[in-house]
């Protein structure tokens, strides 16, 4: 028996080499995709009502986040100074900021989604391939 030292110390080349020598097993490669099978096909999907709260989660950690900079931005610096003269143009500027951020956050839940469906197709094939 080898020791591991003498495993980590060859290179890649004396390592391909040993790998000729060893015999591998009838069928290993058909056992291994039955296995990845049978675990696939006993994956728990999660209950609907986990979906919606697993969907929103990562808003609610955003909101939170948000909530979260600006009451240790406002105890850091004090009270914040006003920039506008006019609260109609400050209401505006804000309107503007909101707007962009919900933009941004369009785009984002459309990547998702396209994510979503790209992710669910290996898990499709798999279930037409065992004829479920």
């Amino acid at each position: 028996m080898k020791r591991i030292e003498d495993i980590i110390n060859k290179d890649y080349e004396e390592l391909e080499e040993a790998s000729r020598e060893v015999d591998v097993p009838e069928g290993l490669q058909q056992r291994l995709m039955e296995a990845i099978a049978a675990h696939e096909a006993t994956r728990v999907e999660p209950k609907i009502a986990d979906r919606r709260l697993i969907r929103w989660l990562p808003y609610s950690a955003a909101a939170a986040a948000a909530v979260a900079a600006v009451f240790i931005g406002l105890n850091l610096t004090g009270r914040p100074k006003d920039t506008f003269d006019d609260p109609y143009l400050a209401y505006a500027q804000v309107e503007a900021a909101f707007r962009t951020i919900s933009d941004k956050m369009s785009v984002g839940v459309e990547y998702a989604v396209e994510a979503r469906e790209l992710s669910e197709k290996p898990a499709s094939i798999m279930n037409k391939i065992q004829g479920k």
